[in-house]
């Protein structure tokens, strides 16, 4: 079971796991995939296509086509491939996310 409250928007194609807990006002746009436990804070937009690893507690945007924890956001290859983009579209965005996100 998941825990969706009020006003979140939820795009096509979008996977919860088990215990996932979404606060008021959460997007999670198109093909996003939440895995078990991950809480997110309210507010927050999840990026079309992110995958949000396992027990991961979420009070900022992320961003899309990414992997992300609690503490780090990366380029999710796989990802870029199955929709048919080239390393330079990875580059591009790994330079966008790290300017996003700093270490």
């Amino acid at each position: 079971h998941a825990l969706v409250s009020h006003n979140c928007v939820l795009g096509p194609q979008v996977e919860l796991g088990p215990g996932v807990t979404l606060a008021g006002h959460v997007s999670i746009l198109a093909g996003s995939r939440l895995a078990m436990r991950v809480a997110v804070h309210q507010f927050v937009t999840v990026g079309a296509g992110a995958f949000v690893q396992m027990c991961s507690a979420l009070a900022r945007d992320v961003l899309p086509l990414c992997v992300s924890s609690c503490e780090s956001c990366s380029v999710d290859w796989t990802c870029l491939q199955r929709r048919g983009r080239g390393v330079q579209d990875g580059n591009a965005l790994a330079a966008f996310f790290s300017q996003q996100h700093p270490a």
